[in-house]
């Protein structure tokens, strides 16, 4: 069995006008041969915990010319996340769009999860399953 999710992030600042993008190649664009942990976008880092999992670019897109695809089997585990970069304290909307194929809960009956927040909090996307077009995926915070 297969997970297969394609992401396409774009975090927007939001002070006052909610349009400046902070987030660098967040539509997985820019792209490189696999590295030692099988990643293949230089500007985001991410983990495989457990195999079968593994990252690619993706040929399914939301807008622009790149996603990222994760194929997940029973088992796997995998995370991709951006690299360290600065926030100036303000609101801000993180907006993702997600689609899916064949998801299925994994460890712990959790499909998919994310977190943007200082305290390194998780929410858990339970109800996130089954075959699915883009769907956004959006959560507003303060930092």
């Amino acid at each position: 069995m297969r997970l297969y999710l394609w992401f396409a992030f774009s975090a927007v600042w939001a002070v006052t006008t909610w349009a400046q993008n902070i987030l660098p190649d967040p539509s997985f664009e820019l792209t490189q041969a696999k590295d030692k942990d099988g990643r293949v976008f230089p500007q985001w880092d991410g983990w495989i915990y457990s195999s079968p999992a593994r990252f690619e670019v993706g040929r399914v897109t939301h807008s622009g010319t790149g996603s990222c695809e994760m194929v997940v089997g029973r088992g796997g585990l995998a995370r991709i996340y951006t690299k360290r970069f600065s926030m100036a304290p303000g609101r801000y909307r993180m907006q993702a769009y997600l689609r899916g194929m064949d998801i299925v809960p994994g460890a712990y009956g959790v499909t998919v999860d994310f977190s943007v927040t200082r305290s390194n909090a998780w929410f858990d996307l339970k109800s996130i399953s089954g075959t699915f077009g883009w769907t956004p995926l959006t959560y507003v915070f303060d930092w």
